[in-house]
């Protein structure tokens, strides 16, 4: 794979008439320049409309990450079952997340050798922050599924083009945490806290940590923990937490690496008289979680998605993408698989939205256009994608586990779920949360 970058771009240039046509050009793609929709016209083809899809697949990061994949084929399902996108069938190649070497130069290959149109994913922000400049570069129209640092486009990406991310801030998990906290357990005195060593650890950090100076002035944090990412043994930060003898326990791993936690913890009895919250932790599907967890555990999905909510009787799009799911993968979905899903249907939306207006087949442009302000009635409830920076924002929402005869896991309780509307919880575009935190009422 010692490809250099001017290579691939050449590659890119001397590619076949038949790989152009799968990616909706209107020209090719040089190093030096930013390639521009010509307006003029284009020949509709039959060729597949290739969508290039990232995820991690092996490792603790699997467990929260793979289902990405799912979402993102059911929703090809879907659509070419109703005769696909603009009458072309979708279909998904799919190559590894792993690293941010291997990770873009996987992407590079989607975008070059595989012939992808669109491209949909990303986990993990350090890989988000390296693959938006290639995609603006590579002329590859992106939806990032996830990888929600606040940097992709307060400082990476201010003026994107071509990018899009549907998953919230990932500081918002830390506000949506915090403000759980202080409406379901406010007499909270004693916090201990374990953070994974990364950017996504160090952000929520601080954000948790002026949000409770704010919003639980007396609280006090006795205990602040920082794994690497993907350790296996959290003894020692279960036995310091133990000493320290704290009310409840703010969690932010995620992935395998937040079961594995949860597991020792509760071989050690941590949360005998210690409350269990998580910013991430009903992310990952449910059927990775047992029903000895203690009732009344705050479960963050990420501030975007739980399968439960919104409620299946009163949300039939909710009820329908997870009986869809289900009969496809045995399964429930976890967050990052209602995401995925979204994503691709945000992009379908644009492109017809984009040749209602033409009368002609877009170009990846014309669909980023569109994508910009886009709205949409997604099974996690009402989504949009901000023209100003291409965030998408909705209500975030947390919830409390119980235990239901109905499943065979524990679940939010979904009659007491706590949502803030996105203008509560979402800053504006080009403000860091802190900043927001601190001064917002």
């Amino acid at each position: 794979m010692g490809v250099s970058r001017r290579s691939l771009l050449g590659y890119a240039a001397a590619a076949s008439a038949g790989f152009l046509a799968g990616r909706m050009l209107t020209q090719p793609v040089s190093e030096n320049t930013v390639p521009q929709s010509t307006g003029t016209a284009r020949t509709e083809t039959t060729s597949p409309v290739k969508v290039g899809v990232q995820t991690i697949l092996r490792g603790p990061g699997a467990v929260l990450a793979e289902p990405l994949h799912k979402g993102v084929v059911l929703a090809a399902r879907e659509i070419n079952e109703a005769g696909g996108l603009l009458g072309r069938s979708v279909e998904v190649v799919l190559r590894e997340e792993l690293g941010v070497d291997q990770t873009v130069r996987e992407f590079r290959r989607l975008a070059l050798a595989d012939g992808a149109t669109f491209y949909v994913g990303a986990v993990e922000s350090v890989n988000t922050v390296a693959l938006g400049p290639e995609a603006e570069s590579l002329g590859l129209l992106s939806v990032f599924v996830d990888g929600g640092t606040e940097k992709l486009f307060s400082e990476v990406l201010p003026r994107p083009r071509l990018v899009f991310r549907t998953s919230n801030i990932d500081t918002v998990d830390s506000y949506i945490t915090v403000r759980g906290i202080a409406h379901w357990y406010p007499q909270t005195k004693r916090i201990a806290a374990l953070y994974p060593d990364d950017l996504y650890g160090q952000l929520i950090a601080e954000v948790v940590s002026v949000a409770l100076k704010k919003l639980m002035p007396d609280a006090e944090t006795v205990y602040v923990g920082w794994p690497p990412p993907f350790t296996t043994d959290y003894s020692t930060h279960i036995s310091s937490m133990l000493q320290k003898n704290p009310d409840m326990v703010i969690v932010a791993l995620w992935g395998g690496d937040l079961i594995n936690f949860y597991r020792q913890a509760m071989a050690y009895k941590l949360f005998n008289n210690t409350r269990l919250v998580s910013t991430y932790g009903f992310s990952i599907p449910p059927h990775h979680f047992s029903k000895d967890m203690p009732e009344g555990s705050v479960m963050g999905a990420h501030a975007n998605y739980y399968f439960l909510y919104p409620p299946w009787d009163s949300y039939e799009i909710n009820r329908k993408f997870n009986e869809k799911y289900f009969e496809m993968w045995k399964e429930y979905p976890g967050t990052h698989a209602e995401l995925a899903y979204t994503s691709l249907m945000a992009l379908k939306t644009a492109a017809q939205k984009a040749y209602n207006t033409t009368g002609d087949w877009p170009d990846r442009y014309e669909v980023a256009a569109c994508m910009e302000g886009l709205g949409l009635q997604a099974p996690g409830g009402f989504i949009q994608y901000r023209a100003e920076d291409h965030q998408a924002v909705r209500n975030p929402p947390i919830g409390r586990t119980v235990n239901s005869d109905r499943w065979p896991f524990p679940i939010w309780d979904v009659g007491n779920v706590f949502v803030l509307p996105k203008e509560q919880a979402v800053p504006p575009p080009h403000t860091r949360m802190v900043d927001w935190v601190r001064t917002s009422k």
